[in-house]
């Protein structure tokens, strides 16, 4: 029987500070399962699921095997988030076992970049190079990243190999959208000052173009 149960996923680059660390924090720890972030902005807060260890208490109960047994794939994240994740850590919170988390309870994995670097978390998401521009240009991670002697060539090649022009134009408009409602609000001066920087790292990065414009 093994002391540990781990889940991880691939949606995370890692580590970006050493696992070893996180580790060691969490053997103090009295909880039976944890993970380096908990999603407290929703009524039912739960551990992350890109990375959850589990402790010997857990592998054993038979309501943890049960559920496991009747997970099957699902069309959308959202639904996997709702069904799975969510549930998880509600079930074994509901039947006595305890939670826990390597960072600050106020982080979740999409928290800002920056914060997560100065926490020291072992973990990036993809969605900081892939996901919303509008909360941090990809070329700060990237800089970051180097400056931590992150070796960024494999994310470079996940990125031009995992993702297409469809796919960066979705990035974009979402981007745009979202520009254009802060603009209509109070923030409405700093995102005039904001807006050249922000196209500035949308069209061209250290990654190189993220979107290819073609010229005629």
């Amino acid at each position: 029987m093994f002391d540990r149960l781990i889940f991880a996923n691939d949606s995370c680059y890692a580590p970006i500070f050493s696992f070893e660390n996180m580790f060691e924090k969490m053997e103090h720890s009295t909880a039976d399962f944890w993970g380096p972030t908990v999603n407290n902005l929703i009524k039912l807060p739960h551990i992350q699921s890109y990375f959850i260890v589990f402790n010997k208490r857990i592998i054993k109960e038979t309501a943890f095997r049960h559920f496991m047994k009747k997970i099957k794939p699902e069309k959308t994240q959202l639904d996997v988030i709702n069904k799975y994740e969510i549930q998880l850590t509600k079930l074994l919170y509901n039947i006595g076992y305890t939670y826990d988390t390597f960072l600050d309870k106020k982080l979740v994995a999409t928290s800002f970049y920056l914060k997560l670097f100065l926490n020291k978390s072992p973990f990036l998401k993809r969605k900081a190079f892939l996901g919303d521009f509008f909360i941090i240009p990809p070329v700060f991670s990237i800089q970051m990243l180097k400056f931590l002697h992150y070796p960024v060539k494999y994310i470079k090649t996940d990125i031009n190999t995992n993702i297409n022009n469809y796919i960066r134009m979705k990035i974009l408009f979402r981007t745009v959208k979202k520009l254009i409602i802060f603009s209509l609000g109070p923030f409405a001066k700093n995102v005039i000052q904001f807006k050249k920087l922000l196209f500035k790292q949308i069209f061209y990065t250290k990654l190189g173009y993220f979107f290819h414009m073609k010229r005629k």
